[in-house]
């Protein structure tokens, strides 16, 4: 589609989904310059509130905070025209038809044509259900005398083997001439009127598990077993394969056609083809169906605000290095660990001299060094292994004894010697010892300037009266 053809769906898409619910609906608050119904704000409040209890006055301004900040953020994604980039709109409009589906969809026509297949399949089925049916076939050579005694005594000897315990499977596998052969024997599940009156008449009659004696069928010597059976079941048992079944077969379209039909008849729509009513359908859903505005609108929103967000805040949080480093050094201290933690490496060594040995090899390196440097050690012999900190006090047995002096360990007998380099601290010296941490308290500073910004750069407007309504 070019360019121009995607704006112009969005355009469509867009005035469809601002539109209001009613004429007669009120607006709880306007973002730049558009409104918001309070159909909106109480279908996401609902939707994220999780008490049961009455909504107190606290929690609706605490609520409405959050939401005006999340529309501000959705205001500020459209200024930047992120909702115009072929991605936004190629991911948006995606979304939006899958949902579409089950709006577009006349439910009650497709149901009744799922329940039509499932009688036509019930009564071709018959009242004798179906069968799990495993065959072996021998095939004379041609139509002597000399052939067909051949092959009556191979399938007579087949019988006897599998009957004496011989594996049915294998055996059909190896000797069979059917098709059923490279399955081992297997047909599968089969109703009276799939096979052949000569092996309907034994399937649907002799046991489960019993081995069928020789019987001439059209390819010449046969035998069957039947490993289970089932009447044929009700319609909410095959419910689910017969919709995925009508799926694959284009009924989803039939059941489009005949709900648009209906659709165009109740709006005086004239002149459209069934195409061309199901497509007028699917372009106006925000507004015949309320509640699928919503989800679209929730998407729409969704969408920007996480790609706004992710250039505002979570993107420069990692990227901007040197922003984080100033941050950390003046909030230090704000870092302050609720248990102490070892900074430095545990060394379990072969003896007690492998240690000294690393000690004075990583004297007056850096840091960057250290780990290519003990690896020398292992070259021929793995004589140390290292853990790297920083752990926190209480997380490992080895830490808490050496660096801690609490508790106890066993020596394992293969690294017996245990010691460190390195020291408890109680807060962060350096970003890498609470990176995540520093991350993510620099996201929140960054995420309160932001929005900081945008109340003083979009214009906004709450109706007091309208959101206090709420509260009954």
């Amino acid at each position: 589609m070019k360019r121009t053809g995607i704006l112009f769906l969005l355009l469509i898409l867009s005035v469809s989904l601002f539109a209001k619910l009613s004429e007669s609906e009120s607006a709880i608050m306007s973002i730049d310059g558009k409104e918001v119904m309070i159909s909106e704000f109480e279908y996401f409040l609902n939707k994220n509130r999780n008490s049961q209890e009455p909504l107190s006055k606290k929690e609706l301004k605490e609520y409405s905070n959050l939401f005006l900040n999340f529309k501000l953020k959705v205001a500020a994604a459209e200024r930047a025209g992120l909702d115009t980039t072929a991605t936004f709109i190629e991911e948006f409009t995606l979304y939006r038809n899958m949902q579409a589906e089950e709006y577009l969809v006349d439910s009650a026509y497709l149901e009744k044509l799922a329940k039509e297949t499932f009688e036509t399949s019930a009564r071709e089925v018959g009242p004798d259900g179906i069968v799990n049916l495993e065959i072996l076939t021998i095939v004379p050579e041609d139509d002597s005398q000399e052939s067909t005694a051949k092959a009556m005594h191979k399938i007579d000897s087949l019988y006897n083997l599998v009957n004496s315990g011989a594996n049915f499977n294998e055996t059909a596998a190896r000797n069979s001439q059917d098709g059923a052969a490279r399955n081992g024997g297997i047909v599968g599940w089969v109703s009276r009127s799939q096979v052949p009156e000569y092996i309907a008449e034994r399937a649907f009659s002799m046991p489960t598990n019993v081995i069928s004696t020789p019987f001439l069928c059209e390819m010449g010597y046969m035998i069957i077993r039947i490993t289970e059976k089932q009447s044929f079941g009700s319609f909410e048992e095959h419910r689910a394969s017969i919709y995925e079944w009508m799926e694959r077969e284009g009924y989803n379209l039939l059941a489009k056609r005949e709900k648009a039909k209906k659709i165009a008849a109740e709006r005086g729509w004239e002149g459209l083809s069934d195409d061309q009513a199901v497509a007028r359908v699917d372009s106006m859903l925000e507004d015949i169906y309320p509640e699928f505005r919503l989800i679209s609108q929730e998407y729409y929103d969704g969408l920007l605000m996480f790609e706004i967000s992710n250039n505002e805040v979570w993107q420069k949080s990692t990227l901007d290095t040197l922003g984080l480093e100033n941050f950390f050094e003046k909030n230090k201290k704000n870092f302050k660990f609720e248990k102490p933690r070892f900074k430095g490496m545990l060394f379990f060594c072969k003896s007690e001299q492998v240690f000294h040995d690393i000690v004075a090899a990583l004297d007056g390196c850096d840091e960057s060094e250290r780990v290519s440097i003990i690896a020398e050690f292992n070259k021929e012999e793995q004589k140390v292994r290292i853990l790297r900190g920083p752990i926190e006090k209480g997380k490992n047995k080895y830490v808490d004894s050496v660096v801690f002096g609490e508790g106890e360990f066993e020596l394992r007998e293969d690294y017996p010697y245990v010691d460190i380099i390195g020291k408890a601290i109680t807060y962060p010296e350096e970003l890498s010892d609470s990176y995540g941490d520093v991350v993510n308290a620099y996201q929140d500073y960054l995420e309160d300037k932001w929005v900081k910004k945008l109340h003083r750069e979009i214009p906004y407007k709450v109706n007091k009266k309208v959101l206090n309504s709420i509260i009954h």
